[in-house]
């Protein structure tokens, strides 16, 4: 009863969603560890609400949950908690210091050198669909870009083709789903650069396998991270809300058990999942390349962060597909070859057990177009930055996730090229 009480209480005084990020500066990100189930439901329960921003999803009795609240609503939040007898700690301190910190850095690096493509810092999407076309320009032995259409706000979508094979195997990748989390096209650039620069190292492998990269599937989001609100998440399209909300949750937004789990019909919500399946035309634009090469496709790779999680299907419930064994296989020696890198450690698993959610793009590929090795992966950290992640782990998680994605391309190399 008591929990229930205090849960009317935080309705009452709890600011809506999208308000959090107007003031980041003394907002903190408190880590929350449910001890018993009633608690995991609590957290469930206050997680609707999206009175806060939850970093990460209640899911079981001793996993933690990372929730950001702004500086004017801290003290109901650690009230509320300490009531019902949950545990927390402080994560980061300073939110709104943490972003201006990351901009001095972006800043500093590039008036040291303007225009350059590094993986020192991160870099806003102009410089990355520049660089995109110049690797091809400069490797058109192994590469080509595609303009495969516009985002919302007219923003160009790019696929980067890399692969000297025809009618080989296809491995896609995708990234930056989710507008703040800017490790994942970092790492993809990272990994074609890898590619292209040793190219005659991976000879036999680009010979045999093509890659397909979509750094960027939500651009709109993507920019306005940098340009508005970092911490933003969707895309950019309007919604019929009355509060003037904006946006939905990419990772929500296909047609595989939509709505049904871990969703939201509310367009104020962070995990709006839409208006109907497919409503977002950033999504309408990667599901039509998918379906053109879908006889060839064997893997899939959808990059998030964070968690440091290497999971495959499905997302949208706790059982299993009929090949599980297969993924869950390949998903073992890969984060194998990963953590040898710089010894972190990546959990592997069904995706569901971060939270099920369903309409998210693996779960399409896997189930629609039989893209076989179909996994969600939530690059670094375990929640230190969570989605603040600094410029100088850029590389090292470049370099270790590329250690476990050519164990995939050579596991896919043997057995279907």
């Amino acid at each position: 009863m008591r929990t229930l009480v205090v849960l009317s209480c935080v309705l009452v005084v709890g600011a809506a969603l999208p308000g959090l990020h107007t003031n980041l500066h003394g907002a903190q990100v408190l880590r929350v560890a449910p001890e018993e189930a009633a608690q995991v439901h609590y957290l469930k329960a206050l997680h609707l609400q999206d009175l806060y921003d939850f970093w990460t999803e209640p899911r079981v009795v001793g996993s933690p949950v990372d929730i950001m609240a702004p500086a004017f609503q801290l003290p109901v939040l650690k009230k509320t908690l300490t009531q019902v007898g949950l545990k927390f700690t402080t994560m980061i301190s300073d939110v709104g210091g943490l972003v201006a910190q990351e901009k001095a850095a972006r800043d500093a690096a590039r008036a040291s050198a303007p225009g350059t493509m590094d993986w020192t810092s991160y870099h806003e999407y102009d410089e990355i669909m520049g660089w995109m076309d110049t690797v091809a320009k400069d490797h058109p032995d192994v590469c080509t870009v595609e303009n495969v259409g516009k985002s919302y706000q007219q923003h160009d979508m790019k696929l980067l083709k890399l692969g000297k094979g025809v009618n080989k195997p296809i491995i896609f990748l995708e990234g930056g789903l989710e507008g703040r989390e800017w490790i994942s096209p970092a790492v993809l650039t990272y990994i074609i650069d890898q590619l292209v620069t040793k190219k005659e190292t991976y000879d036999d492998l680009l010979s045999n396998v093509n890659f397909y990269f979509m750094p960027i599937v939500n651009p709109d989001g993507y920019y306005y991270t940098y340009t508005t609100d970092r911490l933003w998440r969707k895309t950019r399209s309007k919604t019929n809300s009355p509060q003037n909300c904006y946006g939905v949750d990419a990772n929500r937004n296909w047609d595989i058990h939509w709505m049904e789990v871990g969703a939201s019909d509310d367009p104020c919500s962070e995990e709006y999942a839409g208006s109907e399946p497919f409503s977002e035309v950033e999504m309408r634009n990667v599901r039509d390349e998918i379906i053109k090469y879908s006889d060839y496709i064997d893997a899939y790779l959808s990059f998030h962060s964070y968690s440091q999680l290497w999971s495959s299907p499905w997302c949208w419930t706790t059982d299993l597909p009929d090949d599980w064994t297969d993924l869950d296989d390949l998903a073992h020696s890969i984060v194998e070859a990963v953590t040898a890198v710089h010894g972190e450690v990546y959990e592997t698993g069904s995706c569901a057990l971060s939270g099920p959610a369903s309409g998210g793009s693996a779960d399409w590929a896997k189930a629609v177009v039989d893209a076989k090795y179909s996994y969600t992966i939530e690059l670094r950290d375990k929640g230190e930055f969570g989605f603040l992640l600094p410029e100088d782990q850029i590389i090292p998680t470049g370099e270790e996730t590329m250690a476990g994605v050519l164990v995939l391309a050579n596991f896919i190399k043997d057995n279907y090229s």
